[in-house]
């Protein structure tokens, strides 16, 4: 379940991300030529990837933490 929480919670944190983005790249000055259509792709292609790596990560830290039990195959 903790798992599936997480990979859920992508789609919020999709939008985080791309936000934190777009506002770095306005920082850095590339938003100075007023090309946002590139800045939004640059922004959109790093987002898919960021959205559920972290997410996981931290989903599997807390079940290794708590000690729960993982996927087992039992054999017949």
């Amino acid at each position: 379940m903790i798992r599936s929480f997480a990979l859920t919670f992508a789609a919020p944190t999709l939008r985080l991300w791309f936000g934190v983005l777009i506002l770095l790249q306005v920082l850095a000055g590339r938003a100075a030529g007023g090309d946002v259509d590139h800045m939004v792709a640059q922004a959109y292609a790093a987002v898919p990837f960021l959205c559920w790596l972290p997410n996981i990560v931290v989903a599997e830290l807390m079940i290794r933490r708590r000690g729960l039990p993982g996927l087992r195959f039992v054999t017949p």
